[in-house]
């Protein structure tokens, strides 16, 4: 009997243990598992913050990126439309009136439509080349068609892409016609003519720029005008460059204190000749 129960109390208390170990295991087992889980919940919350916060920055954004844009369009079309204006009134053409609209379905940042009405000018297509017409006057049309991409580039830094693939071509036509009546290139190949095209081009662009630069002031004034109302009168057109017009009135009388054309003429003939 002794040794039965010694053997039996061994073999109880092996079990017992044995029980412990198993709770112990599970206990631990539990605990770790509620740390994982705890560890997830943890990463939840704090992706969720995270998409929390890239969402309230995404709309502040959206709600910054009209601000921005809302207007810039309207400032490169009213910029357009008064290096044009600007650069006829410099060749003692008077503006009559600007009108911008916006086309339906563009962007912010698109062009508008512009219509410009200038005083003695009639809706024809000219003449390139035709030997009756000064070469002055494909000067003066050249300068008009560059202008407004030299204008839009002064003004805001860059031009809208694809822009000006039209004046670009009636540019190149321009100033073809224009060599054709001021130089001899019975002689030039191609590729001489092409690049005698493009030295004209470049000469007509500087002083254009020029002009752009020294009447700033009145370039700034038709362009923040536009972007108060989308159409300039007569008035208000003479209003703008009316320091335009009296400097070229005193040019053509020959006033010797003449502050401006004097100036610009002089350079000019500097840099084409």
């Amino acid at each position: 009997m002794g040794s039965y129960i010694a053997h039996k109390r061994r073999k109880i208390k092996q079990m017992t243990e044995a029980a412990g170990s198993d709770e112990a295991s599970a206990a631990g087992l539990r605990a770790q598992l509620l740390a994982l889980q705890r560890a997830a919940e943890r990463l939840e919350l704090e992706r969720a913050h995270l998409l929390k916060q890239a969402r309230a920055i995404e709309r502040r954004l959206q709600r910054q990126d009209p601000v921005v844009d809302r207007t810039s369009g309207r400032r490169r079309t009213a910029a357009r439309a008064a290096g044009y204006a600007l650069i006829s009134a410099t060749q003692g053409t008077r503006t009559l009136s600007i009108s911008i609209e916006r086309i339906p379905g563009t962007t912010p940042d698109g062009l508008w439509h512009v219509g410009v009405s200038l005083e003695g000018e009639e809706a024809e297509d000219y003449r390139v080349k035709d030997p009756l017409i000064p070469p002055s006057e494909d000067a003066i049309l050249l300068m008009r068609t560059l202008a407004p991409r030299i204008a839009e580039e002064f003004v805001l830094g860059s031009a809208t892409p694809g822009a000006d693939e039209n004046n670009s071509i009636r540019a190149s036509m321009l100033a073809e016609s224009y060599m054709s009546k001021t130089r001899s290139v019975f002689m030039l190949n191609e590729n001489e003519k092409n690049e005698a095209k493009f030295e004209i081009v470049a000469e007509f662009e500087e002083i254009v720029l020029k002009r752009l630069k020294y009447f700033q002031s009145e370039l700034n004034t038709i362009i923040e005008n536009l972007l108060k109302t989308t159409f300039l009168n007569h008035k208000k057109c003479d209003a703008a460059l009316h320091g335009i017009y009296a400097g070229l009135q005193d040019f053509s009388n020959g006033h010797m204190d003449s502050h401006m054309f004097q100036l610009t003429r002089k350079a000019e003939h500097k840099e084409t000749n």
